[in-house]
């Protein structure tokens, strides 16, 4: 059974018994190209027919006055015995096995088969006898097991459900400014804060309207300059006094790249918790076309042969897959230790911490704002 779909991922639900375990988890059931990965059984399995018949039966017992909580545990016994022989035994001739099976048993304690039907005028006289009797104690009434019981989704999910539908940018083609819009929520915006503080990071970061990228300067005399930084504006003609100055091996959010320009739509971070993001202008390029900026994750086409003269509308792809470090951490906001989750999501559980200036060589995966890091350093994952 499925428990939740979300775009082409769905939830698996749990599958617990004495001799197996199905822990729940994400697959995909239709590929990125349409094709789809799951079909739909439109015939009645062993395990359905079973249940159907079982539930028959326990009507049965209960119209025929005898307990409840009894007739599950003969009903119990009985399944056990069906599953047993269900292997090697034909799925044709599965209702007389059952029918002879309850009847062999209820027989057996009863004196009667539970097949036969009383008369109307017996069930009568029976309902009315039952009724001079004690009133027995409700009870919590528990189904027959069965062999694909689905008991609950797991308590922590391991991906996010705006992983899939969340937002996604455009360009607004009469102001000219970015437009967010979540297809989900049928919601669009400009604000750039509803979209962040509602899981929008991860999810432009993820289908790559935004880049993550590393201020990784290729002139010689800026790498020697120390006191060289990034100017960051607050208009695009790059004009007035600047907002923010940015260091180099700085990592930043660029919204959008203008090729014409050759400037870059930056995410500029809240100065305090819970504070407001804002967006900043940068010039991504020298004027000689040289980069000022190199991307942590390699773009999904190859960077074509431009002319001289020409820039690219984004930052400077990595040699690899990844763009290699070394990484220092530098936290943020007065945070300590910089936490390591099992999983990808940020809701996965904690299994260790990363204390401030810790160097990493390289990442192993970045998906989104989160990276893993290599086996090497004991694997897990980070936000970076």
């Amino acid at each position: 059974r499925l428990h939740l779909i979300e775009g082409t991922r769905a939830l698996l639900g749990y599958l617990e018994e004495e001799n197996a375990h199905l822990a729940g988890g994400w697959i995909s059931v239709v590929r990125l190209d349409g094709c789809a990965t799951l079909r739909r059984i439109l015939e009645e399995t062993e395990n359905q027919r079973i249940q159907r018949e079982f539930n028959q039966h326990l009507k049965e017992l209960e119209a025929e006055g005898i307990d409840t909580l009894e007739a599950l545990k003969m009903l119990d016994e009985a399944q056990d015995i069906l599953l047993c022989e269900s292997a090697s035994a034909s799925s044709k001739h599965s209702s007389a096995r059952i029918s002879s099976k309850l009847g062999s048993k209820l027989s057996s304690r009863m004196g009667s088969k539970v097949g036969s039907r009383r008369s109307s005028a017996d069930r009568r006289t029976s309902r009315s006898t039952s009724q001079h009797h004690t009133p027995r104690t409700p009870r919590t009434l528990a189904w027959p097991k069965v062999a694909d019981q689905f008991v609950g989704p797991p308590e922590k999910q391991e991906q996010r459900e705006t992983v899939i539908g969340g937002w996604r940018q455009i360009m607004d083609p009469i102001w000219g400014r970015p437009l967010y819009v979540s297809p989900v929520q049928g919601r669009s915006t400009w604000g750039v804060n509803e979209v962040i503080k509602t899981g929008g990071l991860d999810d432009l970061l993820l289908n790559r309207s935004w880049e993550l990228c590393c201020i990784d300067p290729e002139a010689l005399e800026i790498q020697k300059a120390e006191d060289w930084f990034l100017n960051v504006y607050a208009t695009p003609s790059l004009t007035g006094e600047a907002i923010a100055h940015w260091e180099k091996g700085r990592m930043i959010i660029v919204q959008m790249f203008d090729a014409k320009t050759g400037v870059a739509t930056v995410l500029i971070p809240p100065m305090e918790i819970e504070g407001d993001a804002a967006t900043g202008y940068i010039s991504y390029a020298m004027r000689d076309g040289r980069p000022l900026l190199k991307a942590l994750v390699a773009p999904i086409e190859e960077w074509p042969d431009l002319p001289e003269g020409q820039l690219y509308a984004g930052a400077k792809p990595p040699e690899g897959d990844f763009l290699e470090g070394p990484f220092f951490n530098v936290l943020p906001l007065k945070q300590a230790e910089l936490i390591v989750t099992i999983g990808q999501d940020v809701g996965s559980d904690q299994w260790a911490t990363m204390p401030r200036g810790y160097r990493l060589r390289h990442f192993a995966e970045i998906l989104g704002f989160r990276a893993r890091l290599p086996d090497l350093e004991g694997g897990g994952w980070v936000s970076l």
